[in-house]
Parts: C-alpha cells; structure tokens; sequence
C-alpha cells in the first residue's frame, strides 16, 4: 500500500496518521490485529499482501543475499547509525545523531479456507494468527541496502544509545581506541584492524588513529596490510582511496602527514609532512605491505618504508632534538579503505611475526614495556569525563571559543563534535577543498 493509502485507511478508523511509511504500516497493522481482520481488510483493498517496505515509500529491490564479512560485521561495533560512532570522550560541542532506517513488515494474507459440504464449496471464516516470532540474530538473513541497519520499530522508540567502551590490556601495542577518530570503526576482538565511516559525504573525511605505545629510542618497524577498497557513492576524483602510514607525535593532529609532528608515506606513491607531499617509492595497492622503519638510536632520527619488504629508501631525516623529548608513535590514516596494523604480539601475548622483517629493527610491539611510552590513555571514570555543549546563532563564535578552550587545556584531549570540524579533514593532498 502507499503512504496515501495507509492514511486514508487510518483516517477512516480515527487514527493518528502523522509518521513516515514504516510508522503507518504499524499503526494500521495494530488496527487490524485488534479488529481482527487483518485478511479481510487486505482483501477489500484490493491489495496484494505486503511484504517488507522501505522508508522510502517503495518496496526495497531483490538484491541477493550475500553472508557478511566477518571482519566488517565486527568492526560495525555495535552502534546506532550516527554522524560518527560516538566513543566515551570529552567533547567541546556535540552533533545530533543521525536516526537508523527502519523496516516494518506486514505479514501475508492468508487463503480462505473452504469446507466441502454435500457437494457444496462453503467459505469459512479463518481466524488470522500471529505468525511465530523467529530468533534470529539481528542482521542474520535479513535483506538490505548498503548502510543500512536492521532496526526494528521498538528499537527507534526512544533511539537506543548503547555504550561501546572496550578494556585495553596494558603493556598491549595496538590501535588505541581513545586515541582515534570517531569515525574510524576498530575491530574489539583484536584492536588490529579498522575501517572508516564511508557512507554517502563521510567518503571524502579522513579517519586516523595511533598505537598504544610509542618509543624515544632504538630501531623499530612495524607493518600494515592493506586489506580492502570500500565501495564509494560519491562523486570520484582521484583521491578518494588512501591509505597513509607512519609516525606522529601524541600531541600532533590524527591528520597525519599534514602537521609538521607527523611524517607519512601514502598509498598514492607520496611522502608528506606539514602538508607537503612529495613523490617517494612506488603505489601500493590492496593486497599489498607497508613496512614502516624508524632509526631513533644516534642523534638524528630516520624514517624509510617498504612495500612488500621492498625498501623504497630514506623518506625523512631530522634532528632528535626538534622533537624536545616526544616520544614517536605508529600512526595510520585511511579513506575509504580497509587495513590491519601488525606490531609483533595479538591481545594474548603471543608474538605474531611480520611478513616481511627489516634487518636491523625490532617490532614495535616486541619491546619490553620499559622500553615504550603510552600515549594519552582514555579517562578511568564516568565521574571525570566533561562534556561542554555550545549553543548559539551562527557566526556567533561557538567554534571559535571551542578551539581555543581545547587549546588552552591539552591535557583533557578534547573532541570538538562540529560539521566544519569535519570538513577539514575531508581534504585533497593536504589542501582543503
């Protein structure tokens, strides 16, 4: 039935018929199932039973039923469909959430029976029964379009906001969820591996994360695997697959290669830092290694990558000293592709080694925990969290009084939740758009 359909029949039984489709399908559905005759109504209508409807108004196309990736199905860590997936951390200023999609079904008509009598066909009225509910896992065999969950309709009354907080083992070197960007999905059962939000406008915003830990001297390497291509719906021009990988500080930019405490080397056959990118080795593609080299024992420190345990030569070289003590970090920056980090150990301790090794360096995630330095770890206690909301007319200086609050306290590692916070990091080679 259409959206003017149901309302006309809602309409007719004194009911509310405000709402989009899946709302009205309900409502009447509830109608007919106190009326009890849901089959009859369908009939009269002259309607065909009705399967399951889209928030568009129109019934979904047949798409095949493909099983989901695993590794995708568990970095989707649980969230509702939001602008970003929101981690517990102080904010500067929030963004409302975006609301799921929502299917509603309508169960099928069911035949009228007919009874033989003396010869005669009768028809008999046929008492309409709910069908059973099945237990199914959600999003098990269930039809939909990319992007979109299987939320039903309890589920949105009120949206359900389920906290997503993991325990991170101490001494482990991996993906450090609190210090990464909200749209950037880690995978919780490894801390390894991680995907971007990439649907519809999110496709053109970078998402970046460090390790745990970092290191101020010795020789260490680690690799990344570039996994997959995200499928992307928006408009392309060369620069919507990328994948950087390197070194920052932890007080430097998520962006990384595009301030002058973080040093890079991207897919697209380019080194960068401070937003300068320049020719270096070769592309790398999916299915590829990086390998991230970095020489910190004399006094000058080193960066050199590889492809494949190919060495593609000296990528930077710097005093240690412009680092006034810092500790340096694995850091990885990823737009619309998919990748898993190696460090030397998995989240039970043991020593997973790298696919291509670098003669003279050590994994990073093989060092004693003398030997590394952690990075901000995320807040303890509910208690200490601060959450700082902006309201105003526009071009009033929220976002202006919110940068420099975050500036004037590095220490609390604010999040500033805004949309041109986030068209910043939707830039090309280092250049806004």
């Amino acid at each position: 039935m259409k959206v003017a359909e149901l309302r006309d029949e809602l309409e007719k039984r004194g009911l509310d018929t405000k709402g989009t489709k899946p709302f009205l399908v309900q409502r009447l559905q509830e109608a007919l199932d106190n009326e009890g005759g849901g089959a009859a109504a369908a009939d009269e209508g002259g309607e065909a039973p009705m399967e399951e409807v889209g928030e568009d108004g129109d019934a979904p196309e047949e798409e095949e039923e493909e099983p989901e990736e695993p590794q995708e199905e568990a970095m989707e860590n649980g969230e509702a469909e939001a602008a970003a997936p929101v981690k517990t951390e102080t904010a500067a200023a929030a963004v409302p959430a975006t609301p799921p999609k929502a299917a509603a079904a309508v169960p099928a008509t069911p035949p009228k029976a007919a009874a033989e009598t003396n010869g005669d066909t009768k028809e008999e009225k046929t008492e309409v029964k709910p069908e059973p509910k099945s237990e199914k896992k959600p999003g098990s065999g269930v039809k939909r379009k990319f992007g979109e969950i299987s939320a039903n309709i309890e589920e949105m009354k009120p949206w359900t906001v389920r906290e997503d907080e993991p325990e991170m083992k101490e001494g482990f070197v991996c993906l450090d969820w609190y210090n990464s960007d909200l749209n950037l999905k880690i995978r919780h059962d490894e801390f390894l591996s991680a995907m971007p939000l990439n649907r519809e406008s999110w496709s053109w915003v970078y998402a970046g994360c460090r390790a745990t830990y970092g290191v101020k001297t010795g020789k260490v390497f680690y690799e990344v695997k570039y996994n997959e291509n995200m499928r992307v719906y928006t408009e392309m021009d060369g620069g919507h697959l990328d994948l950087r990988v390197g070194w920052s500080t932890d007080k430097a930019s998520l962006m990384l290669g595009e301030n002058a405490s973080s040093w890079c080397y991207s897919s697209v056959g380019k080194k960068a830092t401070n937003s300068v990118f320049e020719e270096y080795g070769v592309k790398i593609e999916k299915g590829d290694v990086f390998g991230a080299a970095l020489d910190m024992e004399g006094d000058d420190v080193v960066m050199s990558f590889t492809k494949n345990g190919e060495d593609q030569g000296e990528a930077f070289k710097f005093p240690k000293a412009d680092l006034n003590g810092q500790a340096l970090f694995p850091a990885i920056l990823t737009r619309n592709t998919k990748f898993t980090a190696v460090f030397g150990k998995d989240k039970d301790g043991k020593e997973v080694e790298a696919s291509k090794p670098i003669e003279g360096f050590t994994q990073i995630g093989k060092l004693e925990v003398a030997d590394l330095v952690r990075g901000n770890p995320g807040i303890a206690k509910r208690e200490e969290c601060e959450f700082i909301m902006m309201v105003g007319l526009p071009a009033a200086g929220k976002s202006t009084w919110a940068k420099k609050y975050v500036a004037d306290h590095p220490d609390q590692k604010f999040e500033i939740l805004n949309a041109a916070e986030y068209l910043e990091r939707a830039t090309l080679w280092g250049e806004s758009r």
